[in-house]
């Protein structure tokens, strides 16, 4: 298989390549697809410089695209990759809250969860394959995306997702940390 892995980095190495490696190139391309083509979303620089006020009063800047926007467009070549793959019959969907008929739910999350993205086929949680938190160079605290990820993979849930994943978006690259309850 070709080496797409130029526009990603691993905090942990990747656990998902022993058990599939057609995932992680589906993964990698997805990012490289992002990358090559969406760079605007992500180095969109801003009018001003960050130290000035913004309208708010606040210094620091709201000039990003927003996190969802990005999320959006990795969805989209995600799917696009799957489409070619063994999981072919499988979804990709972003801020997927239901489980079934019902609110996805999970302890210490009142509001319900929101994954930003996961690969699963709708309707039926024993294909829950892949859920995806992400956050960005310039709001990268991924402590509560970590704790919602174990928590959504965790075998003795109730959503029992095989593998998740927290990425953080860099300007020229993703850091991936694969996570799971070994």
């Amino acid at each position: 298989m070709k080496d797409h892995t130029k526009f990603v980095e691993t905090e942990s190495y990747f656990r998902l390549k022993e058990n599939d490696e057609e995932l992680l190139d589906i993964i990698s391309r997805s990012f490289e697809l992002l990358y090559t083509n969406d760079v605007f979303l992500i180095n969109n620089s801003p009018d001003r410089l960050d130290s000035e006020k913004n309208t708010n009063g606040q210094i620091g800047s709201l000039h990003h695209v927003g996190e969802r926007a990005i999320v959006f467009r990795f969805g989209y070549y995600l799917q696009k990759q799957l489409e070619t793959s063994e999981y072919k019959d499988l979804n990709v969907d972003c801020e997927y809250n239901r489980n079934g008929k019902n609110p996805k739910n999970i302890p210490g999350f009142l509001n319900g969860v929101y994954p930003d993205i996961i690969i699963h086929k709708r309707g039926l949680d024993i294909s829950d394959l892949l859920v995806i938190e992400f956050k960005t160079y310039w709001n990268p605290d991924t402590r509560k995306d970590t704790e919602k990820i174990l928590k959504l993979i965790d075998p003795d849930g109730c959503y029992k997702y095989k593998y998740g994943m927290s990425v953080v978006i860099q300007n020229d690259y993703a850091v991936i940390n694969t996570l799971d309850h070994e």
